[in-house]
């Protein structure tokens, strides 16, 4: 009885490298993940031998699921750089009390 051999891939086990997961988060660049990565923010990595970078693709749903609940003041990703609400412009009424 002949068994062939087989060896399952990452891919295979449900992990992406940053090439295809940039492109299944429409960024522009790889790049995009490594600076979300150095900064702490983005989905989580595993990195293997060498400097290897890989996602797990249900940790990758469970990411969006959450920035998909965030609250609205959260701080957003725009084009691979970081964002924060605007501050409140302060009212004339209130520059002129203190006059």
């Amino acid at each position: 009885m002949d068994h062939a051999h087989h060896v399952q891939t990452l891919r295979d086990l449900g992990y992406l490298e940053p090439r295809d997961l940039a492109e299944l988060l429409q960024l522009r660049s790889p790049q995009t993940l490594s600076n979300w990565r150095s900064s702490g923010i983005g989905p989580p990595s595993a990195k293997l031998h060498g400097n290897k970078i890989v996602y797990h693709i249900d940790a990758v749903k469970k990411w969006i699921a959450d920035r998909q609940k965030a609250p609205s003041k959260a701080p957003t990703m725009v084009s691979g750089t970081r964002r924060t609400a605007p501050r409140p412009r302060k009212s004339k009424s209130n520059r002129s009390a203190r006059g």
